[in-house]
């Protein structure tokens, strides 16, 4: 019986771990989409960094849910997007339009 709940736990978190994967994959699609959209519109034909920085609130605020300790301190799903993109700096070198 012991391994037949083993079995089961790790069955929900594969179903955990696919599910994060999918959110991850549509969440890197709508930032890439967004900022070719946004060099495009700006008349480059390539995507620098900076494209992907300027559509990221756009793109993730509707995805983040703040919780009760973030809500209560007035933080909101914009605001911890703009920490996260300081907390991950830009790549300096190996990226065409790296700024």
């Amino acid at each position: 019986k012991a391994n037949g709940e083993y079995i089961e736990k790790i069955d929900d978190l594969a179903g955990l771990a696919h599910f994060l994967e999918q959110r991850v994959a549509r969440v890197a699609q709508a930032l890439i989409l967004a900022a070719k959209v946004g060099a495009l519109l700006d008349g480059r034909p390539n995507v620098a960094v900076s494209d992907v920085r300027e559509v990221a609130v756009a793109a993730l605020r509707h995805r983040m849910v703040t919780g009760y300790e973030a809500t209560a301190d007035g933080i909101d799903a914009e605001q911890l997007v703009a920490a996260l993109l300081d907390a991950v700096p830009a790549p300096t070198a190996g990226i065409r339009g790296a700024s």
